[in-house]
């Protein structure tokens, strides 16, 4: 549930990890956002490190290809506002397969021209999934979501954790996040 007198919540959209994202309506701005906010009982440290860091990740950034940043707020509502990116996931063109090979290759190029985006920055994501990726047909371009993982490259540490404490989506994890490189 949102508690900001600017967004009004349209619809619950996703929710994980102790993260709900809703659509929202930006009355000062009468657009459509995404309204990123902890859920009720997980006001934790990790929440709001992770919200913190997809915050200062995309405050950097300047591209089409990922999602833009319109607002965070901190205090007692904690949350990450962006923009609305219409499309559709590409989880659902995957388990809907309606593409045909040359919209499939369309999508992936796109894809890779975002994920090009996000590595220009010196990010890792560190998550990218099919959940992840926003693909609008009308405007033929894949955008970027969920950069709450993600670290820049330049300094990012190697960790190597147990599988409980893997952070991402386990079937896409790369293999240098699970620490089991060269064993």
């Amino acid at each position: 549930m949102i508690d900001n007198k600017r967004y009004r919540e349209v619809e619950k959209i996703h929710s994980n990890n102790g993260i709900t994202v809703f659509k929202a309506f930006d009355l000062n701005f009468d657009r459509y956002v995404a309204y990123k906010t902890l859920e009720a009982g997980f006001e934790s440290k990790i929440g709001e490190e992770l919200l913190s860091r997809e915050y200062k990740n995309l405050n950097e950034i300047d591209s089409d290809d990922i999602v833009k940043l319109v607002e965070y707020q901190k205090g007692t509502s904690l949350a990450l506002i962006t923009e609305f990116v219409e499309g559709d996931l590409i989880s659902s063109l995957i388990s809907e397969n309606h593409l045909s090979l040359i919209e499939k290759v369309t999508v992936s190029k796109a894809m890779i021209n975002a994920l090009k985006s996000v590595h220009k920055h010196n990010l890792i994501h560190k998550d990218i999934n099919p959940t992840n990726i926003i693909w609008n047909a009308l405007e033929k371009k894949a955008v970027i979501l969920d950069f709450n993982l993600a670290s820049k490259s330049n300094t990012q540490r190697i960790s190597y954790t147990q599988p409980k404490d893997l952070m991402g989506t386990l079937p896409y994890i790369s293999p240098e996040q699970t620490g089991r490189m060269n064993r």
